[in-house]
């Protein structure tokens, strides 16, 4: 079964011309695995007000400005915990150190974000999203070869389409970035879109999938996942490229969680505006240097989400080999791509396009460093939806980042 990747713009002709010369296009498409990530079995119900699914170890329930209900969880019962790897694991209540160096963060200077609760889970617990989805099998969405699953149990293969800078193969501790959110109330079920960084082992670097090591934070509007079309702060993780394990979330074990005010899967707001005021996140996933955990911060004041332990990976628990910054897309082969970003081209420029801004990656000695830019590689899956500047940017108090997004409406055709 082949697929290929056209615009849904074009004429007929020009697919045609597309579809047989941009052989660069083809991927093999693959069915895997569907599975249903379920954690401490037995410990949700549905709740019967309508407010989607409880966690039963709940000690009490909180809310945001955003209207986002959540579970306070003891954080010694929570989802991460169920791991076959971290049994009579000892929880790690703050990172040995933070990153060394001084780093510009001129967009978030400009433009400050925050998701935090009206009122902090108790000492002792963290908060756990209350889910919009009554009980939905939700499965690992994030692979370029998969299949989405909603509650009708209709499966769907998904396309991916990207607009990112990548650090070419090397040695890498961690990344930071000031991520602009936007809201893209038009992303539909079974589509996705997503801003990221990400930090991953692909093992050899000979392509095989299955043994990419990975980790992914930022924002994502995603209505399969959490009932909606707002944007999320999201994180995901996994060893085997999605093939069988890893999650969104705390959907399934692994990520363990340590700060009782900021919310995985929270509703983020106020959102950016074409032309208008810009927000942003702003995110820093990191390598602690003593217990080798991969740790998540938020905020300029980089307050300590939690950590992946180093016991979940096989290739990431020594470093990254790639890091990503920028836009991705899952869409629905067939089905015209979603919008990335703002919805519009790099090329429209600040508070149009959206940015990823104070880009850093972290040293083997757990100091910042800036973009060494010769080591820089821009990807456009699909240039005709989706776009970057195609270079690093000087932003705001001399940081560096770039632009990119698009429109969408691209659709991998299947023949």
């Amino acid at each position: 079964m082949k697929v290929y990747r056209v615009s849904r713009a074009m004429s007929w002709k020009k697919n045609m011309v597309l579809m047989l010369v941009g052989l660069q296009y083809l991927v093999q498409f693959h069915i895997v695995k569907v599975q249903c990530h379920a954690t401490h079995n037995g410990d949700y119900a549905v709740d019967r007000e309508g407010l989607g699914v409880t966690y039963k170890h709940s000690v009490k329930t909180v809310q945001n400005a955003r209207g986002d209900i959540f579970d306070c969880v003891d954080i010694y019962e929570q989802p991460a915990l169920d791991h076959p790897s971290l049994k009579d694991h000892r929880i790690q209540m703050a990172p040995s150190s933070f990153p060394g160096g001084q780093t510009e963060e001129g967009a978030s200077k400009i433009f400050p974000h925050d998701i935090f609760l009206n009122e902090d889970c108790p000492i002792g617990t963290i908060p756990i999203t209350r889910s919009r989805k009554n009980g939905s099998c939700l499965t690992n969405t994030s692979s370029s070869k998969t299949m989405d699953v909603t509650q009708d149990k209709v499966l769907k293969p998904l396309g991916s389409y990207e607009a990112q800078v990548r650090m070419k193969s090397g040695s890498y501790y961690g990344a930071e970035a000031t991520l602009n959110v936007y809201g893209l109330p038009q992303v539909s079920a079974n589509h996705l879109s997503s801003s990221i960084i990400c930090i991953l082992n692909d093992g050899d670097g000979r392509g095989d999938v299955e043994k990419d090591n990975s980790i992914m934070a930022g924002w994502m509007v995603n209505p399969s996942l959490y009932g909606d079309n707002n944007t999320h702060l999201f994180i995901n993780w996994t060893i085997d490229g999605f093939r069988n394990t890893g999650c969104y979330d705390h959907l399934c074990p692994g990520f363990v969680q340590v700060n009782p005010g900021i919310p995985l899967g929270a509703t983020l707001g106020p959102l950016s505006v074409y032309d208008g005021t810009q927000y942003a996140i702003r995110l820093l996933v990191f390598k602690d240097p003593t217990t080798g955990d991969w740790w998540l911060a938020f905020g300029k004041n980089k307050e300590a989400v939690g950590y992946w332990p180093k016991s979940l990976f096989n290739t990431l628990n020594d470093h990254a080999t790639k890091v990503y910054w920028g836009g991705l897309v899952k869409s629905p082969i067939n089905e015209p791509s979603a919008p990335m970003g703002s919805g519009h081209f790099a090329a429209e420029g600040l508070r149009r396009a959206c940015y990823s801004a104070d880009l850093y990656l972290v040293d083997g000695s757990n100091d910042y460093m800036r973009i060494p830019e010769d080591e820089v590689e821009f990807r456009h899956s699909d240039p005709g939806c989706y776009r970057t500047t195609g270079y690093l940017m000087n932003m705001n108090f001399g940081s560096q980042g770039f632009l990119f997004g698009g429109p969408g409406n691209c659709a991998l055709m299947m023949i």
